[in-house]
């Protein structure tokens, strides 16, 4: 319907990765420091990602709601191996079983993997220099990833996802999310920019979604997310009306749910013709119903209860010891 425009939109869509991971560095680095220990800190991350993915993994194996297209692509099939490694949460290891599940599980065990890195990584990022010196490194060792990547010995869809699949690229997200996270802790106030940033920040992605080369959409979101944070303020006007109201709040906490569950829900209506897959609005709005609804069921049936376990079985485990901060 907005032709080119709709298009370019849609592209747009696959670079929520970006924004994803850079609020992830975020709030993971102030889970971490508000955290008794490292074991309590890496206990409650597990605990909070770990039950949803292990829940929807054995609803679409059991059911034959898999992933049938990322198997067809790479000769894949739903066997033992596969199996563990999604439930060891290492199938970013190979990248023709990464996506094979519900098709959108790869960038799990990626969160995973930088959970056990960024303490050891803040402990490398505490003066303004070294901030610098991140950003700018990880930014210069993304670019320098994507352009390893025609290098591969594969062809070139394939060598594209052995990167894009892979926790490395992304390293640059996290990244700017522990950076963000400490510079909002400087006694500086960012937050009287808020409103005129984020009135930038939109007319810019308008402008970019509209002209710039899409091939830079991932740092370009990475960025943007970046400086939201910064800026980001209760005290700011449209930053409170925007990011505090309780629909978006509520929406934010089941999203992971929506995130997991919606292609599965997906592939039941196409199973039993209930909707069309045609990318109409009508789809989208049912899709998008439906998956809100199953979101809040799985949040109060299995996230809450299991996050309550988890703090149960760190009373049990606990230590000490704190070695990194």
């Amino acid at each position: 319907m907005l032709g080119e425009l709709g298009n370019r939109i849609a592209d747009m869509g696959a670079q929520g990765v970006a924004v994803f991971f850079v609020i992830s560095g975020y709030s993971v680095a102030s889970s971490y420091v508000a955290s008794n220990s490292y074991w309590d800190y890496i206990n409650k991350r597990l605990w909070r990602i770990a039950p949803l993915y292990f829940f929807w993994i054995g609803v679409a194996t059991l059911t034959g709601l898999t992933a049938i297209y990322w198997q067809s692509q790479f000769n894949t099939t739903i066997n033992t191996y596969n199996i563990f490694m999604h439930l060891a949460f290492l199938s970013f290891l190979d990248y023709k079983i990464a996506n094979s599940v519900l098709g959108v599980e790869w960038s799990i065990p990626i969160e995973v993997f930088w959970y056990f890195l960024i303490p050891f990584w803040m402990s490398l990022i505490q003066t303004r220099k070294q901030m610098v010196v991140s950003i700018l490194g990880s930014i210069f060792f993304y670019i320098m990833l994507i352009k390893f990547s025609r290098l591969l010995p594969l062809p070139s869809i394939d060598a594209e996802l052995v990167v894009k699949w892979s926790p490395f690229p992304y390293a640059m997200s996290f990244c700017l999310g522990i950076v963000v996270f400490r510079l909002r802790n400087l006694n500086i106030n960012f937050s009287k920019w808020g409103d005129f940033t984020l009135v930038t920040v939109t007319l810019t992605t308008g402008l970019f979604v509209m002209y710039a080369n899409l091939k830079f959409g991932y740092l370009f979101f990475s960025l943007i997310t970046f400086v939201i944070i910064l800026f980001g303020s209760r005290k700011a006007f449209l930053y409170r009306c925007i990011f505090t109201n309780k629909i978006v709040v509520y929406l934010g906490t089941i999203s992971y749910g929506i995130y997991l569950c919606h292609l599965s829900l997906l592939a039941i209506f196409a199973r039993f013709n209930l909707i069309s897959n045609d990318g109409s609005w009508r789809t989208f709005m049912v899709l998008s119903i439906c998956a809100i609804l199953v979101s809040s069921l799985t949040y109060f049936l299995v996230e809450l209860p299991f996050q309550k376990l988890g703090k149960v079985f760190y009373i049990l485990t606990s230590s000490s010891t704190r070695p990194y901060v």
